[in-house]
């Protein structure tokens, strides 16, 4: 051949041919295989003998050949000259590898299509490096977020350890809970008793409200209290409305985890982790991070719990000495009285010296006798008190007519108020019901409300006991007086034991209310003060008429 005969085609077939690195081939106008370079052959594994004539769909996955990629993109180039892209192409050997592909249509003089030129080349090393790049980059977040993660939860726990009130860990809790596990809500709800739990501390969305109540039995905290390890749903659906209803509202179908919150050996209750359901379940790692954070605020609610039986123990303690300082203060004060009367009127009777009369010896004997009464009945009033707050008071009920335990009392203090000159009314409802009482303990009761009405009662004033139907199942008694009244501020403290007003201090020990109220409770009763100061007190005693006391 000689130079002249060399055409510029001739020189452009040389040139594709020699290129090693990229793989460069012409195509017609369906696709299959005209030419064939060096370059191809090294990246695709063929060689021209095996391909030219094969369709260019051979180098394409198999899924892009089911899906006729390789046919759109010779549609794209006709339209609009050329197609690029990368993407993954197949060797013969069928391994994979990351291409850059351009597909340019060519045309004739007259603007026909005749066919394509095809140009492929190896980007897998490039890839390899920028998937890389991208993972180092994925794993310095993930570090960089757990590196925050963790630095969240050491600042929870020093939250958390030193918080003083358990209400307080709990609001701690649900905060930090969200920033160590990456959750749309979190909130604690806790046993109140065993019937009821309650939502004390919320954060985040989606949450139920704080201060929801809900039935203890079913509830997610029964479940956990049950289990006492960690409990996670991947969806609500079907559960909500049954373990907590508060939920299923507020966050239907998200996944939960639920985490044990120990006081000791008790569960206090449980945190609730949420995600909404197009989010993904809680991963492993923040499963056990959350678990972390349990173990760490059940550490801190074991020790304000104990912290609390301490102090309540200490209350107790001073409880025990403020009451034992007051029966001594009381029994040194209203004891000395009548000891001291006893011992003068047997010192005058034992003194040989003086001479008495029938009449003056009878005296000082009914002053011994009055004097051992009021010191016996000291003593009574200082046992049933120590009874009714032990728990040990004793009665004994019988069906009884409210109307006579009325009249029984009013007759026992009409000498008392005849001798004050104050009016003792007894007004009594016909037609009551029974009621299941203890007949002794009840006339005692009414008798320690009238012995305070008479004391407070001035001459010329009156008294009123009542017993009507109150509602269709109870009993009112009520003692109304037009004495001098109790202030306001003092009538929540009535009916504590040895409690006094002190304008009125020293009329008495201050053990009649609380006894009268013990007695209307041991009965399933109960009692109220209405008072204005300067017009009187009304004392009531309610009884229920359709029950039956608990007797010895």
């Amino acid at each position: 051949m000689t130079a002249a005969e060399f055409s510029t085609t001739d020189v452009y077939r040389l040139l594709v041919d020699s290129v090693q690195d990229y793989a460069i081939f012409a195509l017609d106008a369906t696709g299959h295989i005209q030419t064939w370079n060096k370059g191809a052959r090294r990246l695709k594994g063929y060689t021209s003998e095996e391909i030219i004539g094969k369709h260019f769909s051979i180098f394409y996955p198999r899924e892009d050949v089911a899906a006729h990629k390789p046919e759109r993109e010779l549609e794209i180039a006709t339209r609009t000259g050329q197609y690029e892209e990368e993407g993954w192409r197949v060797r013969k050997d069928g391994t994979r590898f990351w291409a850059s592909v351009l597909i340019t249509a060519m045309r004739d003089n007259s603007g026909e299509l005749v066919g394509f030129a095809k140009v492929t080349r190896d980007l897998s090393a490039r890839r390899e490096a920028q998937q890389r790049e991208i993972e180092g980059a994925r794993q310095n977040a993930e570090l960089t977020a757990r590196a925050e993660e963790e630095r969240a939860l050491r600042r929870l726990t020093q939250q958390i350890s030193g918080a003083t009130r358990i209400p307080e860990i709990m609001h701690q809790i649900a905060q930090g809970a969200l920033a160590v596990s990456e959750a749309g809500g979190a909130y604690v709800e806790q046993a109140i008793d065993t019937s009821n739990v309650e939502i004390v501390a919320v954060a985040g969305e989606a949450t139920p409200s704080q201060g929801a109540r809900v039935p203890y039995p079913g509830s997610l905290t029964e479940e956990i209290i049950k289990q006492r390890e960690p409990v996670f749903l991947m969806r609500m659906e079907g559960l909500g409305a049954a373990m907590a209803p508060y939920l299923d509202e507020s966050c239907h179908g998200c996944s939960v985890f639920v985490v044990p919150l120990f006081g000791g050996p008790a569960v206090l209750g449980a945190l609730v982790l949420l995600r909404r359901p197009n989010e993904q379940a809680f991963e492993p790692d923040i499963v056990n991070r959350v678990r972390t954070l349990g173990d760490l605020a059940s550490i801190a609610l074991q020790r304000l719990v104990a912290l609390d039986e301490s102090e309540r123990r200490a209350a107790e303690a001073e409880a025990a000495v403020r009451s034992r300082d007051e029966v001594l203060s009381v029994v040194s004060h209203d004891l000395r009285n009548p000891v001291t009367a006893v011992v003068m009127s047997a010192s005058l009777l034992e003194d040989a010296d003086i001479a008495l009369t029938a009449e003056q010896r009878r005296k000082q004997v009914e002053i011994i006798k009055r004097s051992a009464q009021r010191m016996n009945r000291l003593i009574q009033d200082l046992v049933d008190v120590a009874r009714i707050e032990g728990g040990r008071f004793a009665i004994s009920c019988r069906d009884e007519d409210p109307g006579s335990l009325a009249a029984e009392a009013c007759e026992a203090f009409r000498p008392l108020a005849d001798e004050k000159s104050i009016a003792l009314e007894c007004d009594i409802q016909p037609n009551l019901p029974t009621v299941n009482a203890d007949r002794d303990r009840m006339v005692q009761a009414l008798s320690n409300f009238l012995n305070n009405a008479v004391k407070f009662t001035p001459a010329g004033g009156r008294i009123r006991l009542s017993a009507s139907r109150e509602a269709p199942t109870e009993i009112r008694f009520a003692i109304a007086d037009t004495g001098t009244g109790i202030a306001s501020e003092e009538r929540p403290h009535v009916f504590n034991r040895f409690w006094q007003a002190r304008r009125t201090a020293h009329l008495g020990s201050g053990l009649g209310l609380a006894i009268a109220k013990g007695i209307a409770e041991a009965h399933g009763g109960r009692v109220s003060v209405e008072s204005t100061p300067g017009h009187g007190s009304t004392f009531s005693l309610y009884l229920p008429s359709d029950a039956h006391c608990a007797s010895d």
